[in-house]
């Protein structure tokens, strides 16, 4: 019986930690990312600024989208000659 209740207690505490939070800055993302949580990527385009021929648009498409966060890859300010951070995801699917 002691048996059946650790090992309810340990799966309970597994379900407890791979509860879902909201990652509300940029410290918290690469935090998560670096340490090599599940992070999943909700955006509402409407509420971005879309550059189109790098040139910005009057407005952007009302559209929501959601992706996994597998494979990223961060560069520092400058690297691309940009002043802001540069960020790739990326995916395969075979």
């Amino acid at each position: 019986m002691k048996k059946i209740l650790l090992i309810m207690a340990a799966a309970l505490m597994c379900f407890a930690a791979a509860e879902a939070k909201r990652l509300l800055s940029f410290e918290a993302l690469m935090g998560a990312l670096q340490e090599g949580c599940d992070v999943r990527m909700v955006v509402d385009y409407g509420g971005c600024e879309l550059y189109v021929g790098g040139e910005k648009a009057d407005s952007s498409p009302q559209a929501v989208g959601g992706m996994p966060l597998d494979v990223f890859e961060y560069f520092s300010p400058g690297l691309f000659g940009t002043n802001g951070v540069s960020w790739r995801f990326h995916t395969a699917a075979l």
